[in-house]
């Protein structure tokens, strides 16, 4: 279980490549994202961090085009049935063994980035197949039907 506070007090140790690739993130976040809604409002150093903070837990994916530039990142969190939006908020560590898949940073150039993203989840989630899945847009929740989620899981 990985928890806030253990990013917090390893950040600045954690290898140069990881900072960069958080570094790398919120620079295609802020370009692709013109409106700010992915990340939100907060400091780059806040952004790196919260990036951070998935890559340890493993919950941060990226894609690339053919040209090696980022072309899409989602991050996640996995929860128990009920949850708020203000568990989110508040960093609690992820329910190991919860049912509701969260995705909270998505951002994808195009359908293809997007679906590449999808397909790498259902092969880092084990049970993803079992899962009910939700995105999450500032204070707006969006469930996805399985008939959509599925598709992807036989890729």
């Amino acid at each position: 279980m990985i928890l806030a506070s253990h990013i917090a007090h390893m950040a600045d140790s954690l290898p140069a490549s990881w900072r960069g690739r958080a570094g790398e993130v919120v620079d295609y976040i802020e370009a692709e994202d013109k409106d700010g809604k992915v990340l939100g409002s907060g400091s780059r150093k806040d952004k790196e961090f919260l990036l951070l903070y998935h890559l340890v837990k493993e919950t941060l994916l990226m894609t690339r085009d053919e040209d090696g530039k980022l072309a899409g990142v989602v991050t996640w969190h996995r929860v128990k049935k009920p949850w708020t939006i203000g568990q989110l908020e508040r960093w609690r560590p992820d329910d190991e063994d919860g049912k509701d898949i969260i995705l909270v940073h998505m951002l994808a150039r195009d359908s293809d980035a997007r679906r590449c993203l999808l397909s790498a989840m259902s092969r880092r989630i084990a049970d993803a197949a079992e899962c009910s899945f939700h995105a999450l847009r500032g204070d707006k929740v969006k469930t996805y039907a399985p008939r959509h989620i599925n598709r992807f899981f036989n890729n």
